[in-house]
């Protein structure tokens, strides 16, 4: 119910009798397991939950975006020594992703 899926309508396509392998995850009644679809979501709940997914961007992967601080060297980084950069605390690495000019790395 949280990803917006409600309970599966008794139609071919969204509840299946046991011998088509039974019914899906979001039956109206609850599933033992014993039969594959039990296991499954069906056809009507993977569409509710991805056009859910499609509305709320916290579900979505963000594009990345690089930044001095990180741990990581990008784009015109020379050095990224994390927090301890931030914090001038690095002896190769300052806050700014460069390499301190007299340190032997």
């Amino acid at each position: 119910h949280l990803f917006g899926a409600e309970h599966d309508q008794n139609t071919t396509k969204c509840a299946k009798p046991e011998q088509l392998g039974g019914n899906f995850i979001m039956d109206r009644y609850s599933v033992t397991g014993r039969y594959p679809n039990n296991l499954k979501f069906s056809p009507c709940s993977l569409r509710a939950i991805g056009l859910h997914i499609l509305e709320y961007s916290c579900l979505v992967p963000r594009s990345y975006v690089p930044f001095c601080g990180n741990g990581a060297v990008e784009d015109e980084e020379y050095c990224d020594a994390s927090s301890h950069g931030m914090d001038d605390m690095d002896p190769c690495c300052d806050k700014n992703c460069k390499l301190r000019g007299n340190a032997t790395c």
